[in-house]
């Protein structure tokens, strides 16, 4: 059985690289496929889930006001009541004040008027969706960590009491697990590409005899769908040239140390509460090509400002 945490760095943009055990950088293989594969539905998710947040913010405490603006008018078209001796109506006309300009929220920031507080609503707002991303990659890291221990022990660890979605996908990977009798050989593998300068960290190999012979790559996935572009990711794991563990970085004779044979198939183990997918993935020399233009595409998104040079002045044009 082989694991291992690899020697991954993340910079302060945000992307991520490996060092192998000779100081060597490699390009993050998800990090390249994030920032070489567009995502088209990713504005639309964004927007629609900022609006969401705002709906939650907002909506309580205009449905108060206006609550309070229908028992106004009533005491006004009552000609007989007197608008400012209606305790009930100061009442909730106060009431109304708070949930504006009291607290943290959204609301109060923007009812503030200030500039600087209605610009941090603005932010609130617009990264609304990196809560939602960042709380569902984390039950995916969670999860994660929770099949490597049965990778590595043998035995499934206890369901989590606080993560309804988590017990659930545990259940759907004992599922999994009881009816197509994997033999795990290896999890969290960190590989390298020498040549093409990436690094990855693979979730699994296993042997699934009912799927076929040899060695298996796998993949795990706890997101709603699985994309295209995990054949990419998957393609570039399984053409990787060697690998390192967290104790043992090259042989006793400073030979780096070779990926085991594969048997040219990958499959997605794709997770949800509720049930699970086993997804065969692509990952011949036609999905290793497209990786590697994603690979160029991010180069350049990070690189390619370097071809254009400062402005000539006016005295170089003479």
């Amino acid at each position: 059985m082989v694991s291992q945490k690899s020697q991954q760095v993340t910079s302060t943009s945000g992307s991520r690289h490996y060092i192998d055990a000779d100081g060597e950088r490699y390009d993050s293989v998800t990090t390249i496929i994030g920032g070489g594969i567009p995502k088209p539905f990713l504005m639309p998710w964004s927007n629609k889930i900022a609006g969401e947040f705002a709906i939650e913010q907002l909506g309580g405490a205009i449905r108060a006001m206006k609550n309070t603006y229908d028992e106004i008018i009533e005491v006004v078209d009552d000609p007989e009541a007197q608008l400012f001796a209606q305790a009930p109506v100061v009442t909730r006309m106060r009431e109304g004040l708070e949930k504006l300009t009291d607290g943290d929220s959204v609301l109060s920031l923007v009812a503030s008027g200030q500039k600087g507080k209605t610009e941090t609503a603005r932010k609130r707002i617009s990264t609304a969706s990196n809560l939602v991303r960042d709380a569902a990659a984390a039950r995916g890291s969670f999860v994660h960590d929770l099949i490597e221990q049965y990778v590595l022990t043998g035995s499934l660890p206890a369901a989590p009491d606080d993560d309804e979605e988590a017990a659930g996908m545990l259940k759907q990977f004992e599922l999994f697990l009881n009816q197509f009798e994997p033999e795990f050989t290896a999890s969290e593998m960190v590989v390298f590409n020498s040549e093409h300068r990436y690094a990855g960290t693979l979730d699994f190999l296993a042997n699934i005899p009912k799927l076929g012979d040899g060695t298996f790559i796998g993949d795990v996935k706890t997101g709603n769908r699985v994309y295209p572009e995990t054949s990419l990711q998957l393609a570039a794991y399984a053409h990787a040239e060697f690998y390192e563990t967290e104790k043992v970085k090259r042989t006793t004779d400073g030979a780096t140390m070779p990926i085991p044979e594969l048997n040219g198939q990958a499959v997605v183990l794709h997770l949800r509460p509720d049930y699970y997918e086993l997804i065969p993935a692509a990952i011949g020399e036609d999905q290793f090509r497209m990786f590697r233009m994603a690979h160029q595409i991010y180069w350049f998104t990070r690189h390619g400002k370097e071809w254009l040079e400062t402005p000539y002045t006016i005295e170089e044009a003479q």
